[in-house]
């Protein structure tokens, strides 16, 4: 689709084209993956960070509940951080749109495991999501096609607070 998304705090990550191919990229995969289940999980520098930006216009959370210091980092960086992401969410205020919402903040990671939960939901599924990235992909696809949390778990391969609040 592209080499990278683009900085949300100057424009949308990605154009709202580069949204649908990363859906229908994710629904591809899952529509050619066997077995009756499917594991989902982000990775990637700023995925939690975008998935938090994502989760937070569509659950109306604080950002700021969101995002969390990682391993090692200083109260001066996280205060950073939260005003990079707050400068994007500014930005961006009136996109309220859940797929434009993702093609705004999200990644093409959070784009693709949308096409994923949608393919496995239809398919009837388990769907596991771990992570910030995953409940923001899963949020986007529930806005889409609501029947597929009934097919959904969720995992927690780690704890912060921020997840506690996502999973809320």
């Amino acid at each position: 689709i592209a080499h990278g998304t683009r900085n949300a705090r100057v424009t949308a990550a990605m154009s709202l084209e580069q949204a649908h191919a990363a859906i229908r990229a994710g629904m591809e995969i899952a529509d050619a993956l066997q077995g009756n289940a499917v594991a989902c999980a982000g990775i990637g520098v700023g995925s939690h960070e975008s998935a938090a930006l994502v989760l937070a216009r569509l659950t109306q959370t604080p950002v700021r509940d969101l995002v969390i210091a990682g391993p090692g980092q200083s109260q001066r960086n996280l205060a950073h951080m939260l005003a990079v992401v707050q400068a994007a969410q500014g930005r961006h205020r009136d996109v309220s749109d859940p797929v434009e919402v993702l093609a705004t903040f999200g990644g093409f990671e959070v784009a693709m495991m949308v096409g994923v939960m949608l393919v496995a939901g239809s398919k009837r599924q388990l769907v596991m999501a771990d992570g910030m990235p995953a409940c923001a992909a899963l949020m986007v696809a529930a806005q889409i096609a609501p029947a597929v949390t009934d097919y959904c778990v969720f995992c927690r391969s780690h704890g912060h607070h921020g997840l506690d609040q996502a999973l809320s």
